[in-house]
């Protein structure tokens, strides 16, 4: 399945194949609008980043999270029109706070890598 990240055209297109509560693997391609010097840009990296690891957190909890915190580490180039595979997983929760993480793999190295923590929208209880 083909997403754009709820209807954000910058997210670069993924597709997920498998999706648990605390877990999603994938696929994404970085086509040639995501070009840096050559290879795709951090930025957009970081975008998909975001986006995915929001859909994470906000699966967890009655209301949606925001980005609180946002890490990422670059080990190599990302090409251009080629698909890589992803994982995010849910790492634990505390309270509101969700800590989630991502890793970005071509052919099993290590592209780049994200940690994160969002936070749940307050309900109508608190």
């Amino acid at each position: 399945m083909g997403e754009r990240g709820r209807s954000q055209a910058l997210v670069p297109r993924f597709r997920i194949d498998q999706s648990g509560a605390r877990r999603i693997s994938g696929h994404v391609t970085f086509s040639r609008f995501y070009v840096g010097d050559r290879f795709a840009h951090g930025g957009a990296i970081a975008l998909f980043f975001d986006d995915v690891l929001g859909r994470m957190a906000s699966q967890l909890g009655p209301t949606g999270a925001k980005t609180a915190h946002l890490s990422l580490g670059f080990r190599r180039p990302a090409a251009v029109g080629v698909e890589v595979a992803f994982v995010a997983r849910v790492d634990r929760v505390e309270g509101r706070k969700r800590f989630v993480s991502a890793a970005l793999r071509d052919g099993g190295e290590l592209i780049a890598e994200a940690m994160g923590i969002w936070i749940g929208e307050r309900t109508a209880a608190e």
